[in-house]
């Protein structure tokens, strides 16, 4: 039984790429992966022409080209599933909390205070409004195949430590308020795969 699988997205993609190369994994003999990778910026050129994806600028052809071995467009029609990576859909703490805060019985708050349903309505609105998800709901338009969603990698704690700006706000060492962001994201993500 033959497949072909299109993995798309930003730089994450082209990780995924370079590994695979590098290691050459076995496919079953009539099945086929494309890897279509571009900067987040450069993704929303491109347009839907029927079933295909056409890139509509000069530099996101030459980055599809690159990552997919010559490939400029995207025939979605041909594809039996698709893997979308990164392009804006992830749990980035920082991004989505920035300016904005809970009330904590053992922290002073660090930006603008708002209601945890306020809080869960902006985190929603960033998953829906992400270019990964714009992306997907175009693919929708004229395929019904599977998608798998492939967020960012979440941020290492490490970056807490290095980052002068995020090291001293004691909200990224709150656990009640991280279990908090977190829980909204996850429930933010299972929407947007439900539908």
């Amino acid at each position: 039984m033959s497949f072909s699988i299109c993995l798309i997205g930003n730089s994450h993609v082209a990780a995924i790429k370079q590994a695979w190369t590098n290691r050459a994994p076995m496919v079953q003999p009539d099945g086929s992966v494309d890897f279509l990778s571009a900067g987040t910026h450069m993704l929303p050129a491109l347009t839907l022409e029927g079933t295909l994806w056409r890139a509509a600028t000069g530099p996101l052809r030459e980055k599809l080209a690159y990552t997919s071995g010559g490939q400029e467009d995207i025939e979605l029609y041909r594809y039996d599933a698709f893997v979308m990576m990164g392009s804006g859909f992830g749990l980035d703490i920082p991004k989505f909390t920035s300016g904005y805060d809970i009330a904590s019985p053992v922290r002073e708050p660090a930006g603008t205070l708002t209601s945890r349903a306020s809080f869960a309505a902006m985190i929603a609105s960033w998953f829906e409004n992400s270019l990964a998800v714009r992306l997907i709901d175009t693919i929708r338009e004229v395929s019904d195949k599977p998608i798998l969603m492939c967020a960012a990698p979440h941020m290492s704690e490490r970056v807490l430590e290095d980052d002068e700006t995020l090291r001293d706000q004691m909200r990224y060492r709150d656990p009640e308020f991280l279990d908090f962001v977190v829980s909204c994201a996850k429930a933010a993500g299972a929407d947007i795969a439900a539908r």
